[in-house]
């Protein structure tokens, strides 16, 4: 049970000196006067202390909110459009609308070690560039090199895309004199998606879906690998800068291909499930016909013997005229032979007898 002294009463309310040095406020009872000791109730302290640690806790998780957000300059700032430099170091920026960088990103081990100390945030993009142009042209004197600028804008960004296709006339007569600058862009955000996934920036990326459509069979490390020069020489020459045709076509080509395989699928199912019932049919069918066929040879050979009885019959009697003939003339021959006997003038035991006889 915890105590204290009464030093106001305001209202409904009494502010209480409790034991332990302490200020709490509690209601207000009818028994309490100031000066005069009062009994605290025990739930009021920890409920108040519940809620003031709640709405710091949240108060917290705000301020951490925004501090990232802020920091990364993507809740005042959202990435407007995407720019990679490729000279090999080479890095990527995230601008905002305004066109100030607001993320960069070293796409090698070199670039990393060049960014050591050197802030390209917040500086207008054309600033930035020209930046690390001088910086790699400081670090790598007297090497012929290729730069690749590459970005990924949206539709409405006409502003972006003249000054950007301006800066390639402006670094070849500038820094860049000796080296050959070469710019690109596309209008489709997939691009920089894919490069995300095959660890690509987006200039490589569209080197890919170069390779990829002129059917050369190079895959991302070998796009990755690879001298720029040589990259830009075999998949740029007379191409375009605006890539984006190239990437829709190649979108919709996989797409089609995707649906192409589920409709063979979907074909090739019902191909058999008609050649299923082609093959039952044919099955019941020929069955069928194999035993119609067993019972039209089971009449015929039930038909058979009679047809033996038959023959057997005509046989007989076509047979039985020459037998009868044959008993005819057994019958006259026979007959003839009785007929002869008794007038036969050949001696015989009777003609021996008479003569013996008259003797």
């Amino acid at each position: 049970m915890k105590k204290g002294v009464v030093l106001s009463i305001d209202r409904n309310q009494a502010t209480v000196f409790t034991q332990d040095c302490g200020l709490e406020t509690i209601d207000l009872a009818p028994n309490m006067k100031m000066g005069r000791e009062a009994v605290l109730p025990v739930s009021s302290r920890p409920q108040k202390m519940r809620l003031v640690w709640a709405a710091a806790a949240m108060l917290a998780v705000l301020v951490l909110i925004l501090g990232i957000l802020v920091g990364t300059g993507r809740f005042l700032s959202p990435v407007y459009a995407t720019l990679s430099v490729d000279v090999n170091p080479s890095i990527e920026l995230d601008l905002n609308r305004s066109l100030d960088v607001i993320r960069v990103r070293a796409l090698n081990d070199e670039a990393a070690a060049l960014l050591q100390g050197q802030e390209l945030r917040k500086m207008n993009w054309e600033d930035a560039v020209t930046r690390w142009t001088e910086l790699v042209d400081a670090k790598y004197p007297l090497q012929e090199r290729t730069v690749l600028l590459s970005a990924v804008l949206p539709e409405g960004a006409e502003q972006l895309r003249i000054r950007l296709l301006a800066l390639e006339k402006k670094l070849q007569q500038g820094p860049l004199v000796q080296e050959q600058v070469r710019v690109v862009y596309s209008h489709d955000e997939a691009v920089r998606k894919t490069a995300d996934q095959n660890g690509l920036s987006v200039g490589r990326q569209m080197l890919l879906n170069q390779s990829d459509a002129k059917q050369m069979g190079w895959d991302p490390e070998t796009i990755q690998d690879a001298p720029l020069g040589e990259l830009v020489r075999n998949l740029l020459k007379d191409e375009d800068e605006d890539q984006t045709r190239l990437t829709s076509r190649q979108t919709n080509r996989q797409t089609e291909t995707l649906k192409t395989g589920e409709t063979s699928g979907s074909g090739t199912q019902a191909t058999q499930r008609e050649t299923n019932r082609e093959t039952s049919a044919s099955s019941g069918s020929s069955q069928s016909g194999t035993g119609s066929t067993f019972r039209q040879t089971d009449r015929e050979t039930s038909q058979e013997p009679s047809g033996t009885t038959s023959q057997a019959r005509e046989t007989s009697q076509a047979q039985e005229p020459s037998g009868s003939t044959q008993t005819q003339a057994s019958g006259e021959t026979s007959h003839n032979s009785d007929a002869t006997q008794p007038g036969s003038t050949s001696p015989g035991p009777g003609s021996t007898q008479q003569g013996g006889s008259q003797g």
